[in-house]
């Protein structure tokens, strides 16, 4: 929900910015809603979290934390993660809850809160886009 806004916030003072791919989605869920669309959802709500949470704060964060501190891998996977999603209006906007996820993974040492916070952000995101 915050990378939503935060990107709204940012096209609506640079609309030069804005990115084709939010547009796509919006378009993609406003017709009529069948199994592709239902696919789509869970694959954006249920499936990219937990794989995303599995690579970054999971892989990733065991593989930083061999050779440094849970801290340095809070901030590696924080910035890796944003990166992963290329656009740069995206990158921004995901810095402060990608920090939130692993936040919660070093506050926990455990993926499961950030799995479920992801979850829970990126179905917002959708039920907001439906809307």
């Amino acid at each position: 929900m915050v990378p939503l806004f935060m990107i709204q916030a940012i096209i609506s003072l640079f609309p030069s910015l804005a990115p084709e791919g939010l547009e796509t989605v919006s378009k993609f869920f406003s017709g009529e809603f069948g199994i592709i669309q239902l696919i789509m959802l869970i694959s954006i709500v249920i499936v990219a979290p937990v794989v995303e949470e599995l690579i970054f704060r999971g892989l990733l964060w065991h593989i930083i934390k061999k050779v440094a501190t849970a801290e340095v891998a809070l901030v590696a996977t924080t910035i890796i993660f944003a990166i992963s999603h290329i656009d740069f209006l995206h990158v921004i906007a995901l810095l402060p809850i990608s920090f939130f996820f692993g936040w919660l993974r070093y506050r926990y040492d455990s993926i499961k809160p950030s799995i479920v916070a992801h979850m829970s952000n990126n179905f917002v995101a959708m039920m907001l886009t439906l809307l």
